[in-house]
């Protein structure tokens, strides 16, 4: 994935605010961890958010035939 200059500088922002801190015993790679795992997290979140959004549309399948569909295919992959 390409480095956008929007990535560049949220992870300065975030570099900054870690700083801020005052924490001398961190080193960069860590906070870059930190960084890349809270994106993670934001991203799980709006996936989320966005599911339950869905589902109070009206969206969604009943999680019985979602689970069904998933024994389907599991039980056709193991015949192969």
């Amino acid at each position: 994935m390409a480095v956008t200059e929007s990535d560049i500088q949220a992870f300065t922002n975030f570099l900054r605010r870690e700083a801020a801190d005052g924490r001398a015993d961190v080193t960069i790679p860590q906070i870059a961890a930190k960084w890349a795992t809270s994106r993670e997290t934001a991203e799980v979140v709006d996936a989320v958010n966005e599911g339950q959004a869905e589902f109070a549309a009206g969206g969604g399948r009943p999680a019985a035939d979602v689970i069904a569909d998933i024994r389907r295919d599991l039980t056709a992959s193991m015949a192969r």
